[in-house]
């Protein structure tokens, strides 16, 4: 079947494990619970069941939720064609009818007033909602009153009566149980799943759940036309209702009975293993076998397109309850921007902050076009690498990426933590905020070293690169940054009019903590910044980002393939963009030990002679915390071990030893004698790009410009050379104002 939206990537993930029946109900059907599980249903999929807009889907994403989702390889290959056996079972023993003209609940209930007006008939009030064995015989008897010509469907079916499936309607329950387990665990594990991971958001009746079995003909005609499982018309957003009061509940915790309606529709194909999607047909979600489409049946149209070679059979199962307010726990969640918990130390929920990542005063959106706005399947994947030490601002860092990006399923988030892990209280502010439910559970990896271990970004980058599971796309960041929204549909169409093997990099704009600790961007800057060659401190080149003048074109997308990014000589390792193939060129070195100013000149001449180029964006997509005042430093704490007394054992410490050997690769690195270079081009061809002499450790005129006209850049406050310690550099000048300044036109590598 096809909804009126667009199919969402499958979910992937750990199976979520259903509840387990009762203990009558577990003896009588002699099912194993623990097999009751729906593969690949995570809390992604519930919270895209359960979302609402009217508790403020947050204003970053103008598109509403999609309401259902597709999930394969849900029970395994060899129920579908065990489950055809026992259907085949059921025909031959008489418990069901055969398979016969189906028909909508409007062509029964027309049928049925024409027989009561003959007085030979009584009223059925729908095809599903018997709940007696004759449940099946009534939804398929054809009466005259409906000519084939008026059939809105085109499949055969039939009804397993409630009688069957139900233990509480027990009439051939024994009988079912014993000649179709592959069937009953289909159903149970759809009902359990459900009833667990959509509450409290939806309740569910499952006294009231039904079954179908339906067969489209592979004559390439017969199909069932757009139309929605709750009425004439879906809904345009939940309908939600007050939650279901303690005496109204029976006695299994389900929505009452009268209150029930049709609320999630979940579709599984039992079509042959090696279905063809061209030659076979289908629909936006082909009906590959062992497949489940689940949506939301008072909100989601959908149609059946036809088969083309081969009968599509597929099994219906609609559970019924109702839609209630939330409340943020369990599996529902109420919003994008409402939290769960994840972290991994102990802490009383009351100690958790409310603060969000997304500021009061938010700056615009990204500009994309309309087409890039709509959901698509084929759409790729992003992997985030971050890179914390003991810094409080990484999971708002992470809320953030979530929060904004327009499709926040498709982020996926490898953050290595470097905290005290000794001890649950001295980095606890490091997971003092949330951070926003499903994608916590779902789309985060983690990594936790012990700060002591730690020898700088260039090993925690490259343990962050490990958690890489195949995503298109890498973003590597740091971990104090908040982001515009639409950043993730922006740097795809960005990078896309760039040439094969290029990156998008620069230094982000400012942002600072206010006394409540949100952000607040300095000057709301949008426009983007590029990188340019400062200076030599210590024999290694030193770079600074410049504001452009302009943020480039104000269209999302350009005519005849303009690449309206702008060419960039050097790399940020903060903030960076590109395909994964970089992590197969030119992984991060997890040896260089104790090396910050030097990262950046390593990489970017590694991916220069590998073939890659730089380009900035003409729109800053992100901001960074330029201060380090909210959070220990690595220089800090591996001078605060070290004998003080005595300078030179300080001198001649373990980190300061390893910082000279990866200092001493560096310089191999950018004067050409190194293996770790590429032979696409040579380090010398890099020096002359960027416009220096790493021989000499000059700078040649002209080079800050990076090869653009004065009038591309904005005039900028320039602060007198800071001090060349990395750990103690001071972009303020001595003047905390100076920074507002200073950081939204020049950002020195120092603060990084």
């Amino acid at each position: 079947s096809s909804s009126n939206g667009e199919m969402s990537a499958t979910c992937t993930g750990q199976p979520a494990k259903s509840s387990s029946n009762d203990s009558s109900n577990e003896e009588a059907s002699n099912v194993d619970n623990d097999r009751l599980i729906i593969r690949s249903w995570t809390p992604s999929t519930s919270h895209l069941l359960t979302a609402t807009t009217s508790s403020g889907i947050s204003s970053v994403s103008a598109s509403p939720p999609p309401y259902f989702d597709v999930l394969d390889h849900v029970l395994g290959s060899s129920l579908p064609p065990q489950i055809l056996q026992e259907v085949q079972a059921l025909r031959k023993d008489g418990i069901i009818s055969d398979f016969k003209p189906a028909r909508t609940a409007m062509e029964v209930k027309s049928d049925n007033l024409v027989a009561l007006l003959g007085g030979f008939a009584t009223m059925d009030d729908g095809i599903d909602e018997s709940s007696d064995a004759t449940a099946a015989a009534a939804t398929t008897t054809t009466t005259t009153a409906a000519t084939d010509n008026s059939k809105v469907r085109g499949d055969r079916s039939v009804f397993i009566p409630r009688s069957l499936h139900r233990p509480s309607q027990n009439v051939n329950y024994d009988r079912f149980v014993k000649r179709c387990p592959g069937l009953l665990r289909l159903i149970s594990s759809i009902e359990q799943t459900a009833v667990q991971h959509l509450a409290p958001a939806i309740q569910i009746d499952t006294e009231m759940t039904s079954v179908q079995i339906a067969s489209y003909p592979g004559d390439g005609i017969s199909g069932y036309p757009r139309h929605c499982d709750r009425g004439d018309k879906c809904a345009k957003e939940p309908m939600v209702e007050s939650a279901v009061s303690k005496d109204a509940e029976d006695q299994g915790g389900n929505a009452t009975r009268s209150s029930s309606k049709r609320i999630v529709t979940a579709v599984y194909y039992l079509t042959p293993a090696d279905w063809d999607a061209d030659l076979d047909g289908g629909a936006l979600a082909v009906p590959y076998s062992d497949r489940l489409v689940v949506f939301r049946s008072d909100l989601i149209e959908h149609e059946v397109m036809p088969s083309l070679r081969r009968d599509r059979i597929a099994i219906t199962v609609w559970l019924y309850g109702r839609s209630t307010a939330t409340d943020g726990g369990g599996g529902a969640v109420g919003s994008r921007d409402s939290f769960g918990v994840i972290t991994p130390m102990k802490a009383e929920e009351s100690s958790k902050s409310s603060v969000r990542a997304t500021p009061r005063n938010p700056p615009p959106p990204l500009p994309i076009s309309e087409a890039l706005a709509k959901p698509n399947e084929t759409a790729s994947r992003i992997f985030v690498s971050i890179p914390s030490y003991r810094d409080p601002e990484t999971n708002r860092t992470i809320s953030s990426l979530f929060e904004t990006a327009r499709y926040p399923e498709r982020v996926y988030v490898g953050v290595v933590w470097q905290i005290d892990t000794s001890s649950e209280n001295v980095d606890a502010a490091c997971f003092r905020y949330d951070l926003p439910k499903p994608w916590s559970t779902t789309n985060v990896r983690e990594l936790k070293l012990d700060y002591r271990q730690a020898t700088g970004p260039c090993l925690a980058r490259a343990l962050a690169q490990n958690l890489h599971r195949d995503e298109e796309y890498i973003l590597q960041i740091d971990s104090h940054m908040r982001f515009r929204a639409n950043w993730d549909v922006y740097l795809l169409a960005q990078l896309a009019k760039c040439p094969n093997k290029s990156i998008l990099t620069a230094y982000p704009p400012a942002y600072v903590l206010d006394a409540d600790g949100e952000a607040e961007f300095v000057n709301n800057e949008t426009r983007g910044t590029i990188l340019a060659p400062w200076k030599f401190s210590d024999g290694m080149l030193r770079q600074k980002g410049r504001l452009l003048s302009s943020s480039g074109t104000s269209q999302p997308e350009l005519e005849d393939g303009i690449n309206d990014n702008v060419p960039c000589p050097l790399y940020a390792a903060g903030f960076n963009f590109s395909s994964s193939s970089v992590i197969k060129d030119c992984p991060y070195d997890a040896t260089l030990h104790h090396l910050f100013f030097g990262e950046e000149m390593s990489m970017a001449v590694r991916l220069f002679t590998h073939g890659y180029d730089f380009f900035a964006p003409p729109q800053c997509v992100c901001y960074h915390k330029w201060t380090r005042d909210h959070r220990p430093t690595i220089q800090g704490d591996t001078r605060s071990t070290e004998d003080e007394t005595s300078k030179d054992k300080r001198d001649d410490s373990m980190a300061q030893q390893q910082r000279r050997r990866s200092l001493d690769v560096v310089f191999n690195q950018l004067r050409g004698n190194s293996h770790s270079l590429g032979s696409i081009r040579t380090a010398s061809e890099f020096a002359s790009r960027v416009g220096v002499d790493f021989h000499d450790s000059i700078i040649h005129p002209g080079a800050e410009d990076c090869g653009l006209p004065s009038d591309a850049f904005a005039p900028y406050l320039f602060l007198g050379e800071a001090g060349s310690n990395a750990d103690t550099e001071d972009l303020t000048g001595g003047n905390n104002d100076n920074i507002v300044h200073l950081v939204s036109s020049f950002l020195s590598a120092g603060g990084r």
